[in-house]
C-alpha cells in the first residue's frame, strides 16, 4: 500500500498536492462543524432558514417575514463566525504554507532529480550559432574545474526566429523520413483530421486548450533550419549537466573562490534551482524591465476585461433579476436560471482565457512562474467579482 501524502511516486509536486487535498478537506468539515455546533447552541432555527418551502403566496409571505425576523435577530451569530472563520483560515493558510515549504525543502533533499546534475553558467559573451561555444565550453571547465562534463546547452534568443523553438525543434523529421508520413505526436495530430476530431478541436480552442501542434509540412527544411541556427545569439547564459550531484556541488564551490574566465569574460556558475522541462527557452531573451513592463500592462488589461465582463454579463443579469416580479411568489423558470447560470460560466471562461493569455505573453523564463502569475490575476478577478456579488 503506498502513502501519496508521503511518497513522490509521481513527482514532488504530486505528493504536495495530495496534502493540499487533504488540507481542503479538514479545512471545510472544520468550518460545517463549527456552524452546525453554533448554529445549535445559540438558536437551531439558523440551520432551516432557507429552507422552508411555501405553496401559496400567503404561505410565501409568512415565510419571508420568518426568515427575515431571525436573520435580524440571529444577525450577531453570523457576524461572529465570519469573523472567527476568517482569523482561523488565515492562520491555517499561514501554518499550511510553512508546512509545504518545509516538506518541499525535506523530499527535494531525499530525492534526486534533472536539475540536481545541473549548474547555470552565466557571463558568456554575445557569441553566434556558427561558433562552438558549447563545444568550447565543455573544455574549458573540464580542464579548469577538473569535473566531468556531460554537456552544455547555451541559452539562445529565439526572438530572431521565433519558429525555432524547442518543440518544433524536436518535431523536424529525419532526413531518411517521408515529411507525408510524419506523424508529430503518438496521439496523431499530423494526420488528416475527420469531422469529429475538428469538432473536438474546436471544443478545445473555446475552453482554451492549445491547438493541435502544426503538421510536419509546416516546418522549415533541415537546410533552413540549420542557417537559421547560425543566426542566433547567445543571451549569455548556459546550462552545464555534470556526472554526479557532488561534482556539480564541487565546480561550484571552486568558481566561488577562483575565477572562471571563458573569452575574455569572467563566468560564475550556480547550482540549478529548476527542472529543464519547465524552462520556457523561448523567452530567455526577455529581460527583467520587459516582464515588469509586460506585468504591469496585462494587469491593467485583465481590469479592462474584468470591466467588460461586469457591463456585458454580470449587470444585464442583475438587472433582470431585480425587475423580476417575485411579489406573488413567483418563481424563475428552469430555462432562466439555466441561462443565468450559462451567462456566469462564459464571463468565468472569458476571465480564465485572458489571465492565462496575459501571463503567456508576460514573458516568463519558467512554467512555474507562468502559472504563478496566472493563478494571481485569475484569482484577483475572482475576488473582484464576489466583491461585485456582495
Amino acid at each position: 500500500r503506498t502513502n501519496l501524502l508521503d511518497e513522490p511516486v509521481a513527482g514532488r509536486g504530486t505528493t504536495l498536492f495530495f496534502n493540499f487535498q487533504l488540507f481542503l478537506i479538514f479545512w471545510s468539515g472544520i468550518m460545517a462543524l463549527a456552524w452546525f455546533v453554533l448554529a445549535t447552541s445559540v438558536d437551531p432555527d439558523l440551520l432551516s432558514v432557507g429552507f422552508q418551502r411555501a405553496n401559496t403566496p400567503r404561505e410565501y409571505c409568512m415565510v419571508v417575514h420568518w426568515g427575515y425576523a431571525r436573520q435580524h435577530a440571529n444577525l450577531w451569530v453570523k457576524w461572529t463566525f465570519c469573523l472567527g472563520a476568517y482569523f482561523f483560515s488565515f492562520g491555517a493558510a499561514l501554518f499550511y504554507a510553512a508546512f509545504q515549504e518545509v516538506r518541499f525543502h525535506k523530499l527535494d533533499a531525499d530525492t534526486t532529480t534533472m536539475m540536481d546534475f545541473a549548474a547555470v553558467c552565466t557571463g558568456l559573451p554575445p557569441l553566434s550559432g556558427k561558433d562552438k561555444v558549447e563545444r568550447d565550453l565543455r573544455t574549458v571547465i573540464q580542464d579548469r574545474l577538473g569535473q566531468e562534463v556531460v554537456g552544455v546547452s547555451v541559452c539562445w534568443d529565439f526572438s530572431i526566429h521565433p519558429e525555432l523553438s524547442s518543440e518544433s525543434l524536436q518535431e523536424v523529421p529525419d532526413d531518411d523520413d517521408d515529411p507525408n508520413d510524419a506523424v508529430v505526436s503518438s496521439f496523431g495530430h499530423g494526420r488528416k483530421q475527420g469531422l469529429l476530431r475538428k469538432a473536438l478541436s474546436f471544443m478545445d480552442g473555446m475552453l482554451g486548450f492549445p491547438d493541435c501542434p502544426s503538421r510536419s509540412s509546416d516546418i522549415p527544411a533541415a537546410s533552413d533550419i540549420e542557417e537559421m541556427l547560425k543566426e542566433l545569439k547567445c543571451i549569455g547564459s548556459a546550462v552545464v549537466v555534470f556526472d554526479s550531484e557532488v561534482e556539480r556541488d564541487r565546480a561550484v564551490n571552486v568558481v566561488q573562490t577562483e575565477c572562471l574566465e571563458f573569452m575574455g569574460n569572467t563566468l560564475k556558475l550556480h547550482a540549478c534551482s529548476y527542472e529543464p522541462d519547465t524552462v520556457l527557452w523561448h523567452n530567455l531573451h526577455v529581460g527583467q524591465w520587459t516582464k515588469r513592463w509586460r506585468s504591469l500592462a496585462g494587469s491593467l488589461m485583465l481590469l479592462v476585461f474584468l470591466g467588460l465582463w461586469v457591463l456585458l454579463f454580470f449587470l444585464p443579469a442583475t438587472l433582470y433579476l431585480q425587475s423580476f416580479a417575485n411579489a406573488m411568489g413567483n418563481r424563475l423558470d428552469m430555462i432562466y436560471t439555466g441561462l443565468f447560470t450559462l451567462l456566469v460560466v462564459a464571463g468565468n471562461q472569458i476571465m480564465y482565457l485572458a489571465a492565462d493569455a496575459i501571463a503567456s505573453r508576460i514573458g516568463f523564463h519558467l512554467e512555474d512562474n507562468r502559472q504563478t502569475a496566472y493563478v494571481i490575476m485569475y484569482l484577483t478577478a475572482c475576488i473582484l467579482q464576489v466583491v461585485l456579488d456582495i
